[in-house]
């Protein structure tokens, strides 16, 4: 029944808000698999359901995006307020639409002050999870970090000087959005695995091999390679739009000698689980060899 159907679909965190609507079209089935599609026409908030879900599926997660996040944050703090009691005048507003708007013109009092999680842990969110928003805010932080205006423009001149160092040449590649979702991003496999031994080089070696997902364990590798010797053994980085898949990072040998790949699948009109499978059974083989050339390695 609709109303039953309803009740398996939940919002987290658990609020109502005007904001955005949910459209429920997905169908309960008893054969086959689940399948869900979620859509959201440009420029709306509405979210759109659609596909099947096999009974005695376990629960699971989508993000969905929305148009504005800011002003999605200060509509649902208001009606939060506003359900607690705590009178909020005024209509929420996005400071970019504020005329004038600057920190330094406006008189404010801190009602509240809460940190963050350290940026290792968000990081980790950020890669195990393949969560866009995070990478493009990381672009804009280095941008204020490093120019002093968190702007895509500015982080995107520090990213580019770090793949300088790594000897990834400007000009050679486009680097147009933090979250890789543009289409108008180009870079080769031979520039992500300099990215790769750049990071394998450096001080942060550890934390950035830690922050990988792992083939049959976690992130957005955990149910790939179970059951092989790829699994618990591959440290990589997954990369999907439409008609592309990638896969980048880390596999030993059986003799225990580190080797950095890449791949990256383009204009495939292949299943998601075909390409996997390529990809895959590769790393697989290469997880039960015993010995790679060193002139190969290098």
């Amino acid at each position: 029944p609709p109303d039953s159907l309803n009740r398996q679909v939940e919002v987290i965190p658990n609020i109502k808000s005007r904001y955005f609507t949910i459209q429920n079209n997905l169908t309960v089935v008893d054969t086959g698999r689940t399948r869900v599609r979620i859509d959201r026409p440009y420029g709306t908030n509405i979210i759109i359901l659609n596909g099947e879900v096999l009974v005695g599926t376990e629960p699971f997660e989508r993000t969905p995006s929305l148009t504005n996040p800011t002003l999605f944050y200060v509509t649902a703090l208001k009606e939060v307020l506003d359900e607690k009691g705590i009178e909020v005048t005024g209509d929420p507003i996005d400071c970019d639409d504020y005329q004038g708007y600057s920190r330094d013109s406006l008189a404010f009092n801190d009602l509240i002050v809460q940190k963050s999680p350290k940026l290792i842990d968000i990081l980790k969110q950020l890669m195990k999870r393949s969560q866009n928003m995070y990478a493009e805010t990381m672009v804009r932080t280095l941008g204020y970090q490093f120019e002093g205006l968190g702007s895509f423009w500015n982080g995107k001149k520090v990213i580019e000087a770090v793949l300088d160092e790594f000897g990834v040449i400007p000009g050679t590649y486009a680097f147009m959005d933090g979250s890789g979702l543009s289409r108008y991003n180009f870079v080769s496999p031979a520039q992500l695995t300099k990215i790769l031994k750049g990071m394998w080089k450096s001080e942060y070696r550890d934390e950035w091999y830690d922050i990988q997902p792992i083939a049959g364990v976690d992130g957005t590798l955990r149910r790939r390679m179970k059951s092989t010797k790829a699994e618990g053994n591959v440290h990589a980085k997954t990369g999907t739009i439409s008609n592309v898949r990638g896969l980048s990072g880390y596999v030993k040998t059986s003799s225990g000698e580190d080797l950095v790949f890449s791949f990256l699948v383009n204009g495939h009109l292949l299943s998601s689980r075909d390409t996997e499978l390529i990809t895959d059974s590769v790393l697989e083989l290469i997880s039960e060899y015993p010995y790679i050339n060193e002139n190969l390695v290098k």
